[in-house]
């Protein structure tokens, strides 16, 4: 996918990701944290961004025009968002985690960015609300 394309989309791994959706469904996730981080991700998607982003633009290459979940976990900018909104730590645990809470905030927040499945050698299976392992 080009940066000029008005869908950017993000990947995750199927693995273990319909518990993550039960335990991110039951937690109350503070909406302040959504809006917050589907404004980082849309900005790192952004034909701004993208125009100078060559690490974000070269994994979009190498996984079909999409990015890993797992990658966008480790960005500054998306921890410091979590962080800041998670001061006591009782949001984030072994189950429910970062790349869980990106998946989220894309499916539910964010009128731009989309979710799907690709295989280990990054091609797409299926966009996420359609997979079924």
């Amino acid at each position: 996918m080009n940066a000029s394309s008005t869908i950017t989309p993000l990947v995750t791994n199927p693995v273990n990701d319909e518990k993550n959706e039960q335990i991110a469904q039951s937690r109350s996730i503070p909406a302040a944290l959504l809006i917050a981080l589907s404004s980082q991700l849309e900005y790192y998607f952004s034909a701004t961004n993208l125009r100078r982003d060559t690490y974000l633009c070269t994994i979009m290459g190498l996984n079909s025009g999409f990015v890993p979940t797992t990658v966008l976990a480790t960005f500054a900018n998306v921890n410091r968002i979590v962080a800041q909104h998670d001061m006591d730590g009782s949001l984030l645990s072994d189950e429910l985690d970062v790349p869980t809470l990106i998946r989220k905030v894309t499916l539910e927040n964010s009128q731009i960015l989309d979710v799907v499945v690709l295989n280990t050698d990054g091609t797409i299976l299926a966009p996420f609300i359609d997979y079924k392992p």
